[in-house]
């Protein structure tokens, strides 16, 4: 049932247009496809391993509601989907299905995990459960430096925070680690991380802190220079991401 990588994460945001632009014009993504249904529209943006799918529409709605834009679902690959599914069920979480018949478990707080082949889905595939179609703006070479996801950082309650733990080592298979591999400023550097949750094939690391008040406004460049972008959206999910060789990205903040 062993977790084995990040297939991408889902941003639910009432502006897709003004998202996708930010994230391909300043943070350097490339857009490779857009998806349109009946009552979303999304965009995939990829970054060397990391892809993101922008979705705006009336879907949304309720979510964004309750929630504001944000991260909806990190979406994960593993050894055996279904047996994955039943792990999670037994630990307490909520398992729905997708109209292609994709098992979705739920996470923390509003946010699901959609559980994905390892075998035949992971970073460089588009996300199934969408019509993709290629972006005419696609250009033929990345334009970004980062490379994957180093780790995401996600701020809980106490309760919450020992909730999902447990959750991800009954049902997800990882395991703590001591620290993370790089101090973040988004939370605070490693420090703070009451929680640091790993896998054997160390393509998936959750940084979990306990809740604090809501940075206001972008987070500012820490001093000197740090090995990965810093992606805030909304107040309790951040991505941050790392070069394939650890150069000198900046610490940013996307608009959420």
């Amino acid at each position: 049932m062993a977790v084995r990588d990040l297939s991408h994460v889902e941003l639910y945001t009432r502006d897709k247009v003004a998202t996708v632009r930010f994230l391909v014009s300043t943070m350097g993504f490339t857009r490779v496809a857009d998806s349109v249904a009946v009552d979303r529209s999304s965009g995939l943006l990829r970054q060397g391993d990391v892809q993101i799918v922008v979705t705006s529409g009336w879907a949304t709605g309720r979510w964004r509601a309750e929630h504001g834009d944000g991260i909806a679902d990190v979406a994960l690959t593993c050894d055996d989907v279904s047996e994955t599914a039943r792990a999670a069920l037994a630990a307490g979480a909520t398992v729905t299905y997708s109209p292609q018949g994709v098992p979705v478990v739920s996470g923390w707080g509003p946010v699901s995990h959609t559980l994905l082949p390892a075998a035949t889905a992971g970073p460089a595939v588009a996300p199934a459960g969408h019509t993709w179609i290629d972006s005419p703006q696609t250009p033929e070479g990345p334009r970004g430096r980062a490379h994957h996801i180093g780790h995401i950082g996600i701020r809980l309650t106490v309760a919450d925070l020992a909730e999902y733990a447990a959750f991800c080592t009954a049902a997800l298979d990882l395991s703590r680690l001591p620290a993370l591999p790089s101090p973040c400023p988004a939370h605070g550097g490693a420090d703070t991380a009451s929680v640091v949750l790993g896998g054997g094939s160390q393509r998936v690391t959750l940084a979990l802190t306990a809740a604090q008040a809501a940075p206001s406004g972008p987070t500012p460049p820490p001093a000197g220079e740090v090995p990965f972008t810093t992606l805030q959206f909304g107040a309790l999910t951040s991505l941050c991401l790392e070069p394939a060789e650890r150069g000198s990205l900046h610490a940013l903040s996307a608009a959420g």
